[in-house]
């Protein structure tokens, strides 16, 4: 929080005017600190463009405001958060109708929907505009306007690991509506969490694994949504090697940061250890572009990609490599069929082809091809490649669907829904033509 905004939560200014009794010290407004004061108060409901002019705020505008918080309480009762999201949404589609109210309900519901780089983007938004005296006092879900703000910046710093900064912020919302049992309850949640943390860590350092899992897991009790704690589980885990449970506590750390670089590194670790050498390979890369000059990291990915290439050499579904551009057309004829293009000289692209091996085995039906653009230019050429890598699928020699890379959960749905249960068995003409 700014410093300005500091001083507003320690004081919220009131207006004097003619026949009031002032404070002691306080200095009669000029007609310019009025309009100024008048100008604060129609931002603070939402009305920019007209605070912008001087006027009045817009008492339509107002109302269509307060129903849309009203429809957001609903959501948020019900924890819909994706409704929550689509109606704060719709009534902040201009700048005129910016509310850092409404900022706030799309934060929240970003954030539990676990896209947080969405919710910083509205929480900041949200404390930059100035809050004016009666959006200060005004409520939203029970909470003072001010407090709800800071309620869901707590929220989202301690996501992010900022523990700090979410008990400076749960802190002073605190201080601002004792009265809220949402408010009150979030702190003391917060720390007891904290407790559970600085427990947890004092057991992993004395190398009391187990003791630190189970007390990692009483925080995780309070708050599941707090990735640093499914982090340090999952190191724990590790250490004992469980390797199972270490990656699967990385997974939903990165579920609900998916930046979290510590959190990928331990997966990446954990999937070498379960000789999961296609995933080991895919976050080692991702690594490498994070951490270009960690050893460690450039010396897992050539382990892993060495132990991926052995792996299919020994399996006996290995995808068809086509080279000859009449043997192509042939093959993609014969019924459905999916091929990959990539410069496959290039390491990176071992991973992709060890999905496809995977799949080919999982749909024997289903024609799985590659072609090495670099080595077959007129395949590339008469499927217009421009871009590698690419994958398309086809049904009896039509395209029928193409797309750049996807992770091997995303590639085998859209495999499944086009070729294997294609759309015309549900009575559905219309042909996918991409993603």
């Amino acid at each position: 929080m700014s410093k300005q905004r500091s001083n507003d939560i320690e004081m919220i200014p009131e207006i004097y005017g003619y026949g009031s009794i002032m404070p002691f010290g306080a200095m009669q407004r000029t007609n310019a600190e009025e309009l100024n004061t008048q100008a604060n108060e129609i931002k603070g409901l939402g009305q920019v463009e007209n605070a912008r002019k001087g006027q009045k705020p817009d008492q339509a505008k107002l109302q269509a405001m307060e129903e849309h918080i009203s429809k957001c309480a609903d959501a948020r009762r019900s924890k819909n958060w994706v409704t929550m999201l689509i109606i704060a949404a719709e009534a902040t589609t201009s700048e005129a109708d910016a509310s850092p109210k409404l900022f706030a309900c799309q934060a929240e519901a970003h954030l539990k929907l676990y896209k947080l780089k969405d919710a910083e983007l509205w929480i900041r938004k949200a404390r930059t505009y100035e809050l004016s005296a009666t959006e200060c006092r005004s409520k939203i879900f029970g909470m003072l306007s001010e407090a709800y703000i800071l309620f869901v910046q707590a929220q989202i710093d301690s996501c992010l690991g900022k523990f700090d900064d979410a008990f400076i912020a749960i802190e002073r919302a605190a201080q601002i509506d004792i009265q809220s049992a949402e408010v009150t309850g979030k702190l003391k949640n917060m720390r007891l969490v904290d407790k559970a943390r600085t427990h947890g860590n004092e057991h992993f350092n004395s190398k009391r694994y187990r003791q630190a899992c189970s007390v990692y897991g009483e925080g995780l009790f309070l708050d599941f949504s707090n990735s640093v704690l499914y982090h340090n589980r999952a190191n724990c885990w590790f250490k004992l090697g469980e390797w199972e449970e270490s990656r699967a506590d990385s997974i939903r750390a990165l579920v609900i940061r998916p930046q979290y670089t510590k959190a990928l590194y331990r997966k990446a670790a954990s999937s070498i250890k379960l000789e999961r050498w296609a995933d080991a390979v895919s976050d080692y890369e991702f690594l490498r572009q994070q951490l270009p000059s960690n050893k460690v990291v450039a010396e897992n990915l050539s382990y892993a990609r060495a132990e991926l290439r052995k792996s299919r050499r020994k399996g006996n579904f290995m995808v068809k490599l086509v080279s000859d551009l009449d043997k192509f057309r042939a093959a993609i004829a014969s019924g459905p069929s999916v091929v990959y293009f990539d410069e496959l000289s290039n390491p990176e692209s071992t991973w992709m082809s060890y999905i496809m091996d995977t799949l080919n085995a999982e749909y024997p039906s289903v024609t799985f091809l590659e072609v090495d653009v670099k080595q077959s230019p007129a395949i590339a050429t008469a499927e217009k490649i421009k871009v590698a890598p690419r994958i398309k699928l086809y049904n009896n020699g039509s395209r029928v669907a193409e797309t750049v890379m996807l992770t091997p959960d995303s590639l085998e749905l859209l495999i499944k829904n086009t070729l294997v249960f294609p759309p015309s068995w549900f009575g559905v003409t219309s042909v996918m033509t991409g993603i």
